[in-house]
This record gives C-alpha cells, sequence and structure tokens, in this order.
C-alpha cells in the first residue's frame, strides 16, 4: 500500500511539472528533444553554428567598414576630376587576421568622384597589394581605371558606373 501511495504522489508530481513546462512552447522542445536524443541536440547546434558562421563571413566582409581609419593612400587622377582611395582590410573575418598577419596584399581600392561620391569599391575579398607604379586613376576623358591585382594589372571601364553616380544614363 505504500508503494502505491508513492507511485501516485510521483504521478501526480510529475503532471504538475508537465502543467508548468506546457506554457513555454521552447522548454518543451528542450525537454522532449534532451530526453528522446543528444545527438539530434548536437546535430541542432552543429548546423545553427555552420550557418552563422558562414552568415559572419559573408556579411561582414573585411572590406565592408571604411573610413579615415583605415586609409593609407590616396591617388588623384591627372585632372583631379576623380581619387582612388587604397583602404586596409580589417580584422573581421579569419581570413583577414591571417592576410593582415602575413603582411602581403592586405589593401583594397575604394574609386571616389571629386565630391566624394563612392563610384567603385575593388572586389570585397580581394586582398590588393599596395603597389601604386603603373596605376592609371581615371579622368574626364579616360573613364578607365588600371590598377595591380593579384592576378595582375586589371583595368576596368567605368563608364557606366560613373553615368550612373553622375545621373546620366
Amino acid at each position: 500500500m505504500v508503494v502505491i501511495i508513492v507511485l501516485i504522489d510521483l504521478k501526480i508530481k510529475s503532471n504538475h511539472r508537465k502543467e508548468k513546462v506546457k506554457g513555454n512552447a521552447f522548454a518543451v522542445f528542450i525537454t522532449t528533444v534532451s530526453q528522446k536524443n543528444s545527438k539530434f541536440i548536437k546535430k541542432l547546434i552543429f548546423i545553427i553554428l555552420t550557418i552563422a558562421m558562414l552568415i559572419w563571413l559573408f556579411f561582414f566582409s573585411s572590406s565592408s567598414f571604411y573610413g579615415d581609419f583605415n586609409l593609407c593612400y590616396t591617388e588623384e587622377g591627372d585632372d583631379g576630376e576623380y581619387y582612388l582611395n587604397m583602404y586596409q582590410h580589417l580584422p573581421t573575418t579569419p581570413i583577414a587576421v591571417y592576410k593582415l598577419i602575413d603582411g602581403y596584399n592586405k589593401y583594397f581600392w575604394v574609386l571616389y568622384n571629386k565630391e566624394g561620391k563612392e563610384i567603385w569599391h575593388s572586389p570585397h575579398y580581394a586582398y590588393l597589394s599596395d603597389m601604386v607604379g603603373g596605376l592609371v586613376v581615371p579622368t574626364k576623358k579616360n573613364n578607365f581605371l588600371r590598377y595591380k591585382s593579384n592576378e595582375g594589372w586589371e583595368t576596368v571601364d567605368l563608364t557606366d558606373k560613373i553615368n550612373q553616380v553622375n545621373g546620366k544614363k
């Protein structure tokens, strides 16, 4: 008889606990999953961390944030119509930290017109050298930008972007 009373008491306590947890969906999920399968929790945590890492690498490029605090060099065009700023990548990703420690190819370029409007940005995940010899900044007559990339010298036709920034189509 004592055993039956103890079992009834335990049943009442467990029902009372379920009623408390019933209102909180997250708590129900955690208790159910932890009771059934801990491998599922590990897989879920792994998936969430992987997605968070990919989002971090995608949205927080080391060249997404720039200003006077990481400006290294400015090259002005021959006629003063455009200027090209060289910025140092920020240590926001593991790749950027490695490149900054490595010491080579840790820069990116941004082209502005004389009013300070941004016209062009080097590829966000490009780590360029600080070589400025041979650099060609656009002028009113020539809309080509020439800069040194990791694959060699690159020439970019900026006519469409310049017209877009200046309001011409």
